[in-house]
């Protein structure tokens, strides 16, 4: 159980460290030519990791927090239902060859667009609020100690990883965007 959560910790701190300006900037500056092919190997590297850490937190314990049934079914398949269709809804604002890293293959320094319409009206980060309903849901279909561990650090993240995703955009897009936190929730509508 230990190892779960260090492999979760563990990804998410290559996560954060890999996202970061500073070490984007000084890969940059060893590896000029890099800028094109930065955001596709992190999203490969994030995938795989997942690819890994995944399989190995739903087979690597059984003990059940709690025992499921029907009533508990059904609410897991709601949150599932409901976080799938906000992560749909959220990319479908998305520039998706921009987010996977190929527009960067063919143009490295085109500026990014701040969305503020569809579901960013309502929270500033609809992604990561229709992964936190999806995993909730996952773990109410499947309560392992293993699946609670992964969602706990999971959610700590969000809200930590969010936070300095705001840092980045503060950079790129100054008071527009000092602005849209101020009048736009975080992760939770009117809430957080």
């Amino acid at each position: 159980m230990i190892w779960i959560i260090l492999a979760w910790v563990l990804y998410f701190f290559i996560h954060s460290f890999l996202a970061h300006q500073k070490v984007k900037q000084y890969v940059f500056s060893k590896f000029p030519n890099s800028k094109k092919y930065y955001r596709i190997m992190y999203n490969i590297i994030a995938f795989i990791g997942l690819c890994c850490l995944i399989p190995f937190s739903v087979l690597g314990c059984h003990q059940f927090v709690f025992q499921t049934n029907t009533v508990t079914y059904v609410v897991a398949s709601i949150f599932i239902i409901i976080g799938l269709i906000i992560l749909f809804k959220a990319f479908q604002l998305f520039n998706l060859k921009e987010f996977f890293g190929l527009e960067q293959l063919q143009s490295p320094e085109k500026p990014s667009t701040l969305i503020i319409k569809g579901l960013y009206q309502y929270v500033r980060h609809p992604l990561y609020t229709g992964l936190i309903i999806f995993i909730i849901g996952i773990w109410l279909l499947y309560p392992t100690l293993a699946v609670s561990a992964f969602v706990i650090i999971s959610i700590a993240y969000i809200d930590y990883g969010s936070s300095l995703e705001e840092e980045k955009l503060l950079l790129e897009f100054g008071d527009a965007y000092k602005q849209y936190q101020q009048s736009v929730k975080k992760l939770i509508p009117f809430i957080y």
